[in-house]
């Protein structure tokens, strides 16, 4: 049984711990895939979070079609500056390995030269739109086995451990090995070892070009959770077969449609996809690397001692927090950011734009802003008015500058609109962002006053440097006939619990709050009705990528939610709601209680107006204009960086 810190061998080299960070899109390189000093700032700060290490995000192999995004790394030939990423990485004690790919069908073929690539000429729906995509014919597979290993000989020349070959996630060497996706009935297609012919000819064409101590592994899907797709006995299989290739290691992934989420999400249990790794585990006598949302030191542990995997490999949970290996190492462990699982990173990625995290505010700019403390002269006094995400992140970034914070919430209680959500079964993340965020203002020693709801006359006579207003926002119901009724409330006052909600329920408002409002009240056995005025598509605006949208409407369907989609409520009677469908008729709902979560409305009550002329006064977060997660705690970094200029 091993430990997270116990140290693993992949081939010759001696990794340090059990923790990989698992390849990772950013988009942080240059237009012509050099590595930029971004993508440089971006690797380094994970060494030094202290994991084993760290796989590139994917990396493109020659100039005509294996490119498929914007800022993609490029292996393609010399002169990248791939030697800068490498001993950056390296001065941490950390294994860095480069991801080597070829994105197929999944390509923008804005970045190819000609359409995309596959097995087969087909239409390809990876994205937003319908892509043709051209068959490979067998020369170009043979050029293409020869670029993979030229591209491992120069990521070797260029000082990394070793290269990792994609074969997973319907990208072209997954799709080759798909049955779903290669049909061909030349030498590349038909059964299994027709399928893996063009996979393991570039698996060796890597090990002829590199040295004996240069690590080569794979990555490939155990499973494919489509129908017809590869079962998990063809992954184990593949396992033994690259293990035979001569693989320093096998990372084993999985892939899916977009109904059920290979990329485990807010709605799913989080390793729930650790049974693929372990299966391959009992048949190979090679590291296996795994990965599933396991995010937390208990997940890690876990897989570990259940034998389910040697390395844990992490992608969005080191996104949230890089340093995560680190704080458990020190036990620091409740100050972990904990990934939310929203998928705002990935979404992102896949829209070609740089990385970004709801919860990390620093990601994408570790080469633009420094948190070292300021000297002496320079640190202000500073106040910060709520007690919300987007005030406490101001609270600790200006903290970590070296200024004085204090800080103001008129509640018992840290966490504002996100701990009101916790409630919901789903977003228990949302209560250990808030656990995380109480533990580093304790850490920081910055100054709480809880039950304290400050006036502008008290800041005045306080005479702050700066002050930040973070009031948040609050949740409005409707100004309709009936809405003044005893039996009318709002999704917060619901999972608040200031209010027992039994029986038939109308949720007003489609909204993601909405969806999860209607689920909660779902699972505690109420009958719901979610009304909304968008087409069904629309319902769970707000959430950052289809899959997670999808599946909160399947949980919904699964727990008995009526979805009533372009309707709109007119009237609330005592014991009904009265609505207007989309065909212009009326119906009436029988109904015991009505919860509004339609809109927020900015909570004003402290406005720069009402500060003394030298208070300098920024507002951020929903009482600016309520918007999500993402958007309250990056205004709550830029104001406490903001405020560090003068």
């Amino acid at each position: 049984m091993a430990s997270i810190f116990d140290p693993i061998k992949i081939g010759n080299v001696e990794i340090k711990n059990r923790i990989m960070m698992a390849a990772t899109m950013s988009n942080f390189a240059n237009l012509d895939g050099s590595v930029s000093d971004q993508l440089v700032a971006y690797l380094k700060n994970i060494a030094a979070g202290e994991v084993g290490v760290i796989v590139t995000g994917h990396a493109f192999i020659d100039d005509i079609a294996s490119k498929g995004y914007k800022h993609m790394l490029g292996c393609h030939r010399s002169g990248l500056g791939l030697d800068k990423l490498a001993k950056a990485v390296k001065e941490y004690d950390c294994t860095c390995i480069v991801q080597l790919n070829h994105i197929g069908p999944k390509a923008d073929p804005a970045f190819t030269k000609g359409p995309p690539r596959g097995p087969i000429d087909t239409v390809s729906h990876f994205r937003k739109k319908p892509v043709d995509v051209q068959m490979l014919t067998v020369e170009e597979i043979k050029e293409l086995v020869k670029a993979y290993g030229a591209a491992a000989a120069r990521v070797e020349a260029a000082g990394f451990d070793g290269v990792e070959i994609h074969s997973a996630h319907n990208y072209l060497l997954s799709s080759f090995i798909s049955p779903v996706y290669n049909t061909r009935d030349d030498e590349y297609g038909g059964d299994l070892e027709g399928r893996l012919r063009f996979t393991l000819e570039v698996l060796e064409s890597v090990k002829q070009n590199v040295s004996e101590d240069f690590i080569t592994g794979v990555r490939w899907n155990g499973r494919e959770l489509i129908p017809g797709g590869l079962s998990l006995e063809e992954g184990v299989k593949i396992g033994q077969i690259f293990e035979k290739a001569g693989m320093d290691y096998l990372n084993v992934s999985q892939t899916s449609t977009v109904r059920k989420a290979s990329i485990p999400t807010t709605f799913d249990d989080a390793g729930e996809f650790t049974y693929i790794p372990a299966k391959v585990k009992e048949k190979v006598s090679l590291p296996v690397v795994g990965v599933g949302g396991l995010h937390t030191p208990e997940l890690i542990k876990k897989a570990l001692d259940d034998n389910r995997m040697d390395i844990v490999a992490i992608c969005r949970g080191l996104i949230a927090d890089p340093h995560l290996v680190k704080k458990i190492k020190e036990n620091r462990a409740a100050e972990q950011q904990l990934c939310i699982r929203c998928d705002l990173c990935l979404e992102r990625t896949w829209a070609g734009l740089g990385l970004m995290c709801s919860v990390n505010s620093m990601m994408g700019k570790e080469a633009s802003r420094d948190l070292s403390p300021l000297p002496e002269s320079k640190r202000k006094k500073i106040i910060v008015v709520g007690g919300g995400v987007a005030g406490m992140e101001a609270a600790i970034k200006a903290t970590r500058k070296g200024h004085e914070v204090t800080l103001y919430e008129m509640r018992g209680r840290l966490g504002g609109q996100v701990l009101a959500a916790s409630v919901i079964k789903d977003l228990d993340t949302f209560k250990a962002l808030v656990n995380s965020y109480e533990a580093r203002l304790k850490s920081l020693d910055v100054s709480i006053k809880l039950n304290h709801k400050i006036t502008a006359e008290e800041i005045n006579q306080l005479q702050p440097d700066s002050v930040i207003i973070a009031t948040g926002a609050e949740e409005k119901i409707a100004d309709i006939p009936g809405a003044s009724q005893s039996h009318v409330t709002t999704g917060t006052a619901v999972l608040s619990g200031k209010i027992d909600v039994t029986g038939e329920v109308a949720v007003i408002g489609a909204t993601m709050i909405g969806c999860q409002v209607a689920l909660h009240l779902a699972r505690n056995g109420c009958r719901v009705k979610l009304i909304g005025k968008t087409p069904e598509s629309d319902f769970g605006s707000g959430l950052m990528m289809d899959n997670v949208q999808i599946t909160l409407i399947d949980r919904m369907a699964e727990n008995g939610v009526k979805l009533y989609p372009e309707t709109e409520l007119t009237e609330i009677k005592e014991n009904a709601i009265v609505v207007k469908i989309s065909e212009g008729g009326q119906e009436v709902f029988e109904t015991d209680t009505v919860v509004f979560t339609e809109e927020f409305v900015p909570v004003i009550t402290i406005t720069p107006d009402m500060m003394n002329e030298n208070i300098n006064t920024f507002q951020v977060g929903d009482c600016t204009k309520p918007k999500n997660i993402f958007s309250a705690i990056q205004q709550g970094a830029n104001a406490a960086f903001e405020l560090s200029k003068d």
